[in-house]
């Protein structure tokens, strides 16, 4: 979904509570064979939460046939600069009143990671290089069971498992050059190796009660989440310097220990109401969330190991949302014009301890997110549609923790407990044909927003990294989309999309005072039917991204990306 900062991924309706890698992970879980069709929601309606310039993907699983079982196993091999494969399988029943489906899959490979800068001091710079192999070993399962009591009333529960171990072996090294002579006076070579483990545990109980014969629907979902987190990682730092650097040579090794605990329960209660003049929808959503982040660091050079209270840390983080929507939707002309207008209030509490540092901070505020939408049928071929929403961007607990974190004895980073939420307001008008072509304009102002910011010593021998609410940007562009389906053989779908950003600080000279350019996009999809049934398919997929600047002020690079894999299904 193109110009959209975050997707938010539904599947049979009901929105998971996954993001990143657990979410991706969950996602290939689901056999292609499974899905009977994937719907895209560019605006979310006031029944989901304001949180991001988000759309929403919905996948509508096929249902499994009355008295039926069936089985599936899938693999899967990926080659990049390193190699990863997977295995999984699918087994779904239904009989009576009952059904199941349990899914599992085992992802092992890794990648490579490539990270490069210059830092322009007035006497010399540092240019840094640094490269990272990043592993993955993924177990990730699925389980749903479904009762339906009676014709109007169902039960179900879904049980989501993912386990990772994304170890990291890294090296950097960093070169510290005069600006007049462009001699090398001082080199900095580090080492890291990460050993981390991650596993996601979330609970559905989910119930859909009709209370009569004319569309009124009761529907009540109760969500657990537990995320579990630990790391230990060594990190080795060598470093040779000339007296007039003024860095001083010496070996430093560490060891770096973080446990991290996630804690989530909500529950949401919605009632779909229909009215003769319009359809009605309304409800509540109630969430409390807790998490406790613990970091210990012990220097290790002498080879037994000394705490650090210094850069030890503990940090415990709550947030806790209440939120009540209302939305209507309503067609008439004939059914050439469909209208839908919504409010969301959202009441948010949020408490965060630093406990090493014996620091409370509590922010707590109340906003408002309209929703409208608005469409026009031409024909049976040609729809045009406009719509507008208010969202929200709130900073996640690491963003919020004053703690220092050292990369290394020159450079640090620091959350920031006062930080503020950003606000956005989107506006955008769609054109469509034949379910083929697509065309899209759309408009967004976001304001307050935040992000990390480099402040440089003034002795040139330290960087100090800080999350600040630092500037406002609005964006404008056109998004093109055509699918090619002529051909049984051949699923091709095409995306162009163009935009343009501009950006104000509000830290200036801090940071540039403006910034702004255009960036261009451009990516094809195809898909070849190498069986009739689907089960043997091949394809590839190109992306070419020109060089564009980001809405920041501080990272304003420019990147190029062109992606080529091909895939199959087997």
């Amino acid at each position: 979904m193109i110009g959209k900062s975050g997707i938010g991924l539904m599947v049979d309706g009901r929105l998971l509570p996954l993001l990143g890698d657990d979410l991706i992970n969950y996602l290939k879980t689901i056999a292609a064979e499974n899905i009977k069709l994937i719907e895209v929601i560019t605006t979310p309606p006031a029944k989901y939460s304001a949180e991001g310039n988000s759309g929403l993907v919905n996948i509508v699983l096929k249902k499994a046939k009355n008295d039926s079982w069936n089985a599936s196993v899938r693999a899967n091999l990926k080659q990049n600069t390193y190699f990863t494969s997977g295995l999984g399988g699918t087994f779904t029943y239904k009989k009576d009143k009952n059904s199941c489906v349990v899914s599992t899959l085992y992802t092992n490979g890794s990648n490579q990671g490539i990270e490069s800068s210059t830092i322009h001091y007035p006497n010399q710079q540092w240019q840094n290089n640094g490269t990272g192999k990043y592993y993955s070993n993924i177990w990730s399962n699925r389980l749903g069971y479904d009762y339906q009591i009676n014709k109007k009333w169902s039960l179900g529960v879904q049980y989501i498992n993912n386990t990772n171990k994304p170890n990291i072996d890294d090296s950097n090294t960093v070169i510290l050059l005069d600006n007049i002579t462009q001699q090398q006076t001082a080199n900095i070579n580090s080492k890291g190796e990460s050993k981390r483990k991650k596993e996601l545990n979330t609970l559905n109980f989910h119930s859909n009660i009709d209370l009569d014969t004319i569309g009124k629907k009761l529907s009540i979902d109760i969500d657990y989440l537990r995320y579990q987190s630990s790391v230990n990682r060594n990190f080795n730092t060598n470093t040779l310097a000339l007296p007039q650097s003024g860095v001083l040579t010496g070996v430093q090794n560490t060891l770096n220990q973080t446990n991290q605990n996630i804690y989530n329960i909500a529950t949401q209660f919605d009632m779909q109401h229909p009215l003769k003049w319009l359809n009605l929808n309304y409800g509540m959503r109630l969430s409390f969330s807790k998490t406790d982040n613990d970091v210990n660091l012990f220097d290790i050079t002498t080879g037994q190991p000394i705490w650090d209270n210094n850069q030890s840390n503990k940090f415990k983080f709550k947030e806790n949302t209440q939120a009540i929507y209302i939305n209507g939707n309503k067609t008439f002309a004939k059914e050439k014009w469909q209208t839908q207008f919504g409010l969301r209030i959202e009441n948010t509490q949020t408490e965060g301890n630093a406990v090493t540092l014996n620091k409370i901070t509590t922010i707590n505020y109340i906003q408002f997110f309209p929703t409208a939408y608005c469409m026009y049928k031409i024909n049976d071929r040609k729809t045009i549609s406009l719509s507008y929403s208010r969202r929200i961007y709130r900073p996640s607990f690491s963003n919020l923790n004053p703690f220092r974190w050292y990369t290394s004895k020159f450079s640090y980073s620091e959350g920031n407990p006062n930080l503020k939420p950003c606000l956005s307001n989107n506006l955008e008008l769609n054109f469509n044909y034949k379910d083929n072509t697509s065309s899209s304009l759309f408009f967004s102002k976001e304001t307050n927003n935040f992000g990390q910011v480099v402040i440089l010593s003034s002795d040139e021998y330290s960087q100090k990294i800080i999350q600040l609410n630092y500037y406002d940007n609005y964006s404008i562009g056109f998004n093109q989309m055509l699918n090619y389906d002529k051909k049984k053989w051949w699923e091709n779908q095409n995306n162009l999309y163009v935009y343009f950003q501009h950006s104000d600080s509000k830290i200036y000279p801090l940071t540039p005072k403006s910034n702004e350019g255009l960036g261009v996009q451009i990516n094809t999809s195809n898909n070849f039917i190498l069986k009739k049934d689907k089960t043997i398919s091949a394809g590839f997929d190109i992306s070419y991204i020109f060089p564009n600047k980001s809405s920041d002020l501080v990272y304003n690079y420019q990147r190029t990306l062109i992606s080529l894999y091909g895939r199959g299904l087997f």
